[in-house]
């Protein structure tokens, strides 16, 4: 619902840009604030991970038009939902993104979101990022899931540790 609803958000061509990323911005920071953590079957990560992606590409496929708007967020913005912002503006290949990008991959204390981080620093593709990204490989971010399985939570007796942050740097 959610991703469907994003997804033909971030197409519609009738609906001014600003107006989309508005929108998008209002759910990702009250996903950000009210998180659902709850857990699809078959994923690995909560509803609210899955949730804030999508929003994340929606806004990505309005393209540039959203950069003046996502500035303009950021001059009130706080926390974790500065930081998505940010990805965001990754997500856009928007210079600006890039310290504070490898800031939260640094410095985060949100897993989720150091995930989220080092795939776009590595999208970004600035080469002063990979001795940062070789660093998150050792990130110790880790959920288990079944063996043979990427579904959590883990429904086997057997069970392995997943490292998403180490799968995106």
């Amino acid at each position: 619902e959610v991703r469907l609803s994003s997804e033909i958000l971030g197409e519609d061509k009738s609906i001014p840009a600003a107006r989309k990323v508005n929108i998008l911005l209002k759910a990702l920071k009250k996903n950000i604030d009210y998180p659902d953590l709850s857990y699809e079957p078959g994923f690995y990560a909560p509803r609210s991970e899955a949730f804030k992606r999508q929003y994340i590409f929606a806004i990505e496929k309005i393209g540039p038009d959203a950069i003046p708007i996502l500035n303009e967020h950021l001059k009130t913005a706080k926390g974790d939902y500065r930081s998505y912002i940010y990805i965001i503006l990754a997500s856009l290949k928007e210079p600006i993104a890039y310290k504070e990008v490898c800031s939260i991959l640094r410095n985060s204390n949100v897993g989720w979101l150091r995930v989220i981080a080092a795939r776009y620093l590595g999208l970004l593709g600035n080469k002063e990022a990979i001795p940062l990204l070789k660093e998150a490989l050792n990130d110790s971010f880790a959920i288990e899931s079944q063996t043979g399985s990427d579904s959590y939570p883990p429904t086997g007796t057997e069970k392995e540790e997943f490292h998403p942050v180490r799968e995106a740097a």
